[in-house]
């Protein structure tokens, strides 16, 4: 599996994903992925098997450890010492194969290698277990309203 920077060609493919992915009220509409690559592409990640989009990670830096709804717009600029880990997503066909977890390996590689303190990320009780294997620790419930769901903030410190 190779991991590489989004490219704008790749937009299609990844909102093919996003739609497979998450219900209408939770999906990001193109333009904030378009925006994310265009502005924060280092943090931008595509997983491709055989030439194929499989799975993608985006984020941006924050100055805060916890997530909050202004983080998913696609405006603003991405500072601070944490990372806010925005989505994480395997197209189904091949979820259970690791793309997911290869995907946040690299992404903490990176934000290690960059000088981030911390990841944040908010995500629903099922998959509170999931993300504790690599270390994060649910740090209570969202300020996030996100698409209408209740979320659960989770954060590593590196």
């Amino acid at each position: 599996m190779d991991i590489r920077a989004a490219q704008p060609g790749d937009l299609d493919r990844l909102m093919e994903i996003e739609v497979l992915t998450f219900p209408p009220v939770e999906a990001a509409p193109s333009a904030t992925f378009a925006f994310r690559i265009a502005h924060f592409p280092e943090w931008f990640y595509v997983a491709e098997e055989g030439g194929e989009i499989v799975g993608l990670l985006n984020g941006r830096r924050t100055p805060h450890d916890f997530i909050c709804d202004e983080l998913y717009e696609p405006e603003g600029t991405s500072h601070g010492d944490c990372f806010a880990l925005l989505c994480v997503e395997t197209d189904p066909a091949w979820q259970g194969r690791g793309v997911a977890a290869a995907l946040i390996g690299r992404m903490l590689d990176d934000a290690r290698s960059r000088g981030v303190t911390c990841v944040t990320l908010a995500c629903k009780d099922r998959l509170v277990p999931y993300y504790a294997k690599f270390g994060f620790a649910r740090a209570g419930l969202s300020q996030s309203q996100h698409g209408g769901a209740v979320w659960n903030d989770m954060k590593l410190v590196l």
